[in-house]
């Protein structure tokens, strides 16, 4: 009604306030009046359930119980809506909806859970060592070109899509999701299974250090560096065998490069050991000890008079 001088508004407190959830037309927070229950709830307040709703799967939490431990949770079904449960002030509705109940393929590996609709994740952090378990739900009939296609956010670029897998209880199937993706000519005749597990390796390049350095070995590969970063990663130089930070710098085709050029991916960072006076110290001792020995023998054989 619209307002007119000398109205008088009252407001009075509530009665009984509940919360709707879940499969309904127009979930929210209402007040019911004297004698409004749980089917005026959904039918009046809530315009109704979904297409979907589980009517089988109706939950209550009751907040306010009168007991010391307040707080329950009680499980309704249709009939409970057919005879109009009794709801009380705080009581929290919420309707399941058969979408629950569709079955989960497990995605695992290098993938993320950003922008895509997920039921668990393990790990919301992608990086080169951190792997993400994903629980997705599909269609009964559903096929796995059609799936990678609808969920083609959950890669990175570190996903290797050409060497992914599943695992089927004890089989393996290899399958090549760059062609799921990219190839329009492409279909699959893998259909999906409850509990499959879909494999994303990580496809991370790496560096090769060797030679005079501390730590050598292969290192992760990082774009518009030059040889030094990776020689840092190694430890750095041992001065004692390297000289004027000498290395040989050879890409996967075995063809030289420049220090003045960047690294690319599995390229090999020799690190030469050219330093003389590293290789005089190793065969010194050697030289030493023949010379003292030889020295020895000429000496033991003029004292014995066969050398005069």
């Amino acid at each position: 009604p619209y307002l007119r001088p000398g109205d008088k508004i009252v407001v009075n407190r509530i009665t009984r306030r509940v919360a709707l959830n879940g499969a309904v037309e127009r979930p929210g927070v209402y007040e019911l009046l004297d004698g409004e229950n749980l089917k005026k709830l959904i039918d009046y307040y809530g315009n109704g359930f979904e297409s979907l709703a589980d009517l089988s799967r109706i939950e209550l939490y009751r907040s306010v119980t009168g007991n010391h431990d307040s707080g329950e949770k009680l499980y309704l079904n249709e009939q409970s809506y057919v005879d109009d449960f009794k709801l009380i002030c705080y009581d929290e509705i919420t309707i399941s909806t058969f979408e629950d109940l569709k079955p989960v393929v497990f995605v695992e590996g290098a993938v993320t859970n950003t922008n895509i609709n997920t039921v668990t994740d393990t790990n919301t952090n992608t990086n080169l060592v951190a792997s993400t378990k994903i629980a997705m739900r599909f269609n009964n009939g559903e096929d796995y070109a059609f799936f990678v296609r609808n969920n083609k956010d959950m890669f990175t670029d570190v996903s290797d899509l050409e060497n992914a897998y599943i695992l089927r209880g004890s089989e393996t199937i290899p399958v090549d999701l760059s062609k799921m993706l990219y190839d329009a000519t492409y279909y699959s005749k893998i259909e999906i299974k409850y509990n499959d597990r879909l494999i994303v390796p990580f496809k991370q390049f790496f560096v090769t250090v060797s030679g005079a350095v501390y730590s050598p070995g292969r290192y992760p590969y990082i774009p518009d560096r030059t040889w030094d970063y990776y020689v840092g990663l190694a430890g750095g130089f041992i001065k004692e065998k390297n000289t004027m930070d000498a290395v040989t710098i050879i890409d996967l085709n075995g063809k030289k490069h420049k220090k003045t050029e960047f690294i690319l991916p599995e390229m090999t960072i020799d690190a030469k050991a050219n330093s003389g006076l590293y290789y005089f110290n190793q065969y010194a001792p050697v030289i030493t000890t023949i010379l003292s020995a030889v020295s020895t023998s000429i000496s033991v054989l003029a004292v014995t008079g066969v050398i005069n």
